[in-house]
């Protein structure tokens, strides 16, 4: 770790993968560790035990670091859970790397994230440094990241004044500026889509804390850094997920990233890259899903994950 930069590791009931999280934030062995681990489920009898097994693996820290713990009694959820731990994070760092069970990082991610924390971390409309590419790689004409104006949180890092811009009851959405805000910030078919989950989170019909950190991002004006070549990959797109149970093209590898980095000369996202990733993010199929109404959008993407659960071949 190239600076001092404390890491985050959000956790609830998958031992093995937050297992498999920690052994590569062993690697970058970050002098400060936060860990923070949500409650069980009360209609879930497994939960208990997954809850207590992801906890003794979040115990063995095979390196020599200051640890904090925010072990949850009860469950808070995917809004409340996330968002406190971050919270939490943020009250006793400047900055920080978060990374939930689910996101495993390449060797790079963590001096990527430090460098560029460091970079631009007076520079107010850069809110969050991403780990994350859709398309594994992207040509970025010898840069080493672009700028977006999306949330790449699966693996990511922040600093407390952006966050403090979070506003986990969404109340920037029902003023009608902020809304020409974000219009004017989002393509026709973006908006209908984002303001659809906004719709949902607002309302209380979805438990998700990264819709409202997009819509902060969008209402301040903010911007993401994006990597030219990932540096994190999910795994947790199976019947264990909570929003992530079937990707159509699984999990996107991670890269190396060439060092030293070359930065970009302008902080303006590039329009066909940001066509480009919406179009990757949001198929022809889900596009047409969310024109439905929700309760219909639910049924299908129930369907969906059934029949993705009835074709997914067998683990070894």
């Amino acid at each position: 770790m190239p600076a001092d930069v404390a890491v985050l590791i959000v956790a609830f009931n998958r031992p093995d993968k937050t297992r498999r999280v920690l052994e590569a934030v062993r690697a970058a062995a970050p002098r400060r560790l936060y860990l923070a681990a949500d409650g069980p489920r009360a209609h879930v009898p497994s939960d208990a035990e997954l809850c207590a097994a992801t906890r003794r693996v979040l115990e063995q820290i095979p390196w020599p670091c200051e640890v904090r713990r925010l072990y949850r009694p009860t469950n808070l959820g995917c809004k409340r859970g996330v968002a406190g731990a971050i919270d939490w994070l943020l009250t006793h760092e400047e900055s920080g790397i978060i990374l939930e069970d689910d996101c495993l990082p390449g060797p790079d991610f963590f001096p990527f994230c430090a460098e560029l924390l460091d970079r631009y971390r007076d520079d107010s409309d850069v809110m969050m440094i991403g780990g994350f590419n859709d398309f594994g790689s992207w040509d970025a004409a010898g840069d080493s990241y672009l700028f977006t104006h999306t949330a790449p949180i699966w693996g990511w890092a922040t600093w407390r004044s952006a966050w403090d811009r979070y506003d986990p009851a969404m109340r920037a959405w029902a003023d009608s500026e902020a809304r020409a805000v974000v219009r004017s910030r989002t393509s026709a078919a973006e908006y209908r889509l984002f303001g659809g989950k906004f719709d949902g989170v607002y309302e209380g019909r979805i438990d998700s804390w990264g819709f409202a950190w997009t819509l902060a991002i969008l209402v301040s004006g903010g911007l993401s850094v994006m990597p030219a070549d990932n540096l994190v990959t999910n795994i947790g797109f199976d019947g264990e997920a909570t929003h992530t149970r079937w990707r159509r093209e699984g999990e996107v590898p991670t890269r190396r990233m060439p060092w030293p980095l070359r930065h970009p000369t302008s902080t303006t996202p590039d329009e066909a890259f940001e066509r480009a990733l919406f179009r990757k993010r949001f198929a022809v199929g889900r596009r047409l899903v969310a024109a439905l109404p929700p309760p219909a959008q639910e049924r299908v993407r129930a369907a969906v994950y059934r029949l993705a659960a009835a074709v997914r071949p067998a683990a070894p």
